[in-house]
């Protein structure tokens, strides 16, 4: 979806039982800037250590113009998230 949360839900296995939602990140792009959007947010476990996830989402924006003007958009964003 778009917005500026990156949710998460948890599970021993793929067939669940799942986890309620739980916010991993906040996306600080689009704060004040109601042109922008987060999107496309991935989990990459493989990348992190003991105890964190490695996420990776995008922000764009709802005007193509703003996208040709900014080349900051567009492109991933990597995020370490640590679990306590």
């Amino acid at each position: 979806g778009q917005g500026d949360r990156i949710l998460g839900r948890f599970a021993g296995s793929p067939a669940g039982p799942w986890s309620d939602p739980i916010m991993l990140y906040k996306c600080p792009d689009t704060k004040g800037k109601k042109s922008l959007f987060c999107y496309a947010a991935k989990a990459h476990p493989h990348l992190g250590r003991d105890r964190e996830l490695i996420l990776t989402y995008c922000v764009n924006a709802f005007e193509l113009g703003t996208v040709i003007d900014d080349a900051t958009l567009y492109w991933p964003n990597f995020v370490r998230v640590k679990f306590e």
